[in-house]
């Protein structure tokens, strides 16, 4: 494929040695929005989002439950495996990235970070856009949400989860807005959370939709 048919973007985090998961810091955000906000800054690195809001409120987050050791270096991916209805769509996860990942550099660099004791469970989330509909993006009925006392106005603390001008992917400073970016793109993407080693792998797949599939 060529690079404007399909677009990779692989981000790390790994979370300071002083928080933990039990005693979070004031400041922090919740493994959610964190990996809400990680989506957003991946897809706002592509060239469909390079001079364009990215399109926020169209992206899905799911978690699709933990995995061990062994199944993120292998594992079935199809329900015609045997594999129960509740795993599928963790597993499926599971064989997109190694299509892109080899076997050695899952055991050599990811999985010392993810699980560096070699036993325990990594949690996985997915996330997706939403389709939309008649050809025209879904945005454009959106709106954000309108501040109702001075104090939703000059908040500090916004709640990410929540739409904004941004995240609607319109900007209502031009007439007629701005066209949705990734009307033409899928997106996959595989997030891997070690949550007792605070380390997190995202990985991120844009791909073109081809114009001729039905």
């Amino acid at each position: 494929m060529t690079e404007d048919e399909e677009v990779l973007v692989i981000n790390a985090w790994h979370r300071l040695e002083a928080v933990t998961i039990d005693d979070p810091s004031p400041e922090a955000i919740s493994q959610e929005q964190l990996l809400w906000c990680e989506t957003l800054r991946a897809l706002s690195e592509t060239p469909p989002c390079a001079e364009a809001s990215v399109p926020a409120a169209r992206v899905i987050l799911a978690d699709e439950g933990v995995a061990s050791y062994e199944e993120l270096l292998d594992s079935p991916s199809e329900e015609g495996s045997g594999v129960p209805k509740e795993d599928a769509a963790r597993l499926a996860s599971l064989a997109f990235l190694r299509q892109y990942a080899s076997r050695a550099i899952l055991e050599e660099e990811l999985l010392p970070r993810l699980l560096p004791t070699g036993r325990g469970t990594v949690r996985v989330f997915s996330a997706e856009l939403a389709d939309s509909e008649g050809g025209a993006s879904p945005l454009q009925g959106l709106q954000p949400p309108r501040p109702k006392t001075l104090d939703d106005l000059f908040c500090e603390e916004p709640d990410f989860r929540k739409p904004s001008h941004f995240a609607t992917g319109i900007d209502e400073n031009f007439p007629g807005g701005h066209e949705d970016p990734l009307l033409g793109y899928d997106l996959t993407s595989v997030l891997l959370l070690g949550e007792e080693s605070g380390f997190l792998l995202a990985f991120h797949c844009l791909q073109a939709k081809d114009p001729c599939a039905v």
